[in-house]
């Protein structure tokens, strides 16, 4: 069974470390993923919703701000990464079967 948890987070605010540390107190297995989404098409999805409208949307400056504390994961974080311009199809037959 998987249970996802979404982290869009920084290292100086821990999130990443505090939900590993939950995870590991309660003896559960984790992985991180990360979603590798350049900001060019970040900001064309977010620009298209403006018009669409077909999700919750945040305003500039805290689109701005979120993007600027975002830290990407390091090496020792083990992420498991997804870029989109992989097949899903494929990408979850790679790292989950």
């Amino acid at each position: 069974m998987f249970q996802l948890i979404g982290l869009w987070t920084n290292k100086i605010c821990g999130g990443r470390e505090n939900a590993r540390n939950i995870a590991d107190g309660l003896g559960v297995t984790h992985e991180l993923i990360y979603i590798n989404t350049p900001k060019e098409e970040i900001l064309r999805r977010r620009q298209q919703n403006e018009k669409t409208k077909e999700r919750g949307h945040l305003d500039q400056e805290m689109m701005e701000n979120a993007i600027n504390m975002f830290d990407e994961p390091t090496e020792s974080e083990h992420p498991i990464m997804y870029n989109h311009r992989v097949d899903l199809d494929h990408w979850i037959e790679l790292y989950f079967h």
